[in-house]
């Protein structure tokens, strides 16, 4: 997954700090949250296919619980900095997104590992 997100994570930090266009930093920032948020869905609907009903239950209330926590940092984000407030929410997203994803990925080779050793 990182080696993955890496030449992505690269381009577009290349850039936010290259630009002086505050446009092309915020559809940059934006972009790659794009990416991450690809990458977490994909991570999520994998991780859901390795995981019991019980199990599935729990991950499905879990998420709902990250995506109300992350929609409630970018909120604060926002009315952090009124003045920064779109780049601000853009940058939680990403942020919070990128690690979600890292988390749902060593969850799901986690599994995969505990599977592999009892095969």
């Amino acid at each position: 997954l990182l080696v993955r997100m890496k030449p992505i994570e690269e381009k577009y930090n290349k850039i936010i700090k290259s630009s002086s266009e505050r446009k092309d930093i915020l559809n940059a920032v934006d972009i790659e949250g794009e990416h991450w948020d690809r990458e977490l869905n994909a991570g999520y609907s994998l991780l859901m296919t390795e995981l019991s009903g019980e199990n599935q239950d729990s991950m499905k209330k879990l998420q709902k619980q990250w995506i109300k926590d992350r929609d409630k940092k970018i909120s604060d984000a926002k009315k952090a900095n009124p003045g920064n407030s779109d780049l601000d929410a853009k940058t939680t997203f990403l942020s919070e997104t990128k690690e979600r994803t890292i988390v749902l990925a060593r969850s799901y080779d986690k599994i995969i590992n505990a599977k592999t050793k009892t095969n």
